[in-house]
């Protein structure tokens, strides 16, 4: 998302400044809420992804399904979040701020 709209990305493994860069471009809190809102389970990806990459590491059967889900989670927001921004390119700023609530403004936002 974030190259989508710069052209490049920070190269880093820590959510928290992806997640942080994704708010200044797309300017909108809702990012940092869901982050804060689950801060917890992005600490344990991070730890998760960053371990096994370099440490030995096992992981339990539940503990890799609890991780996936909430990734599945995390992509369906920010699936979300980009089609409400692609929405707003194809429409116009001032088409939503005019109030007009079609269906497709409420199926994608």
């Amino acid at each position: 998302m974030i190259f989508f709209k710069t052209g490049d990305f920070p190269k880093t493994h820590y959510l928290d400044k992806l997640f942080n860069e994704l708010k200044e471009v797309y300017k909108q809190k809702e990012i940092v809420k869901f982050y804060k809102k689950h801060s917890l389970e992005f600490k344990v990806l991070e730890d998760a992804y960053i371990t096994s990459r370099y440490l030995p590491k096992e992981f339990t059967k539940d503990e890799v399904h609890k991780i996936i889900e909430f990734t599945k989670s995390v992509f369906k927001f920010l699936e979300k979040k980009q089609m409400q921004s692609l929405y707003k390119i194809l429409v116009g700023e001032n088409e939503l701020s005019k109030g007009k609530d079609t269906d497709e403004t409420k199926r994608v936002c």
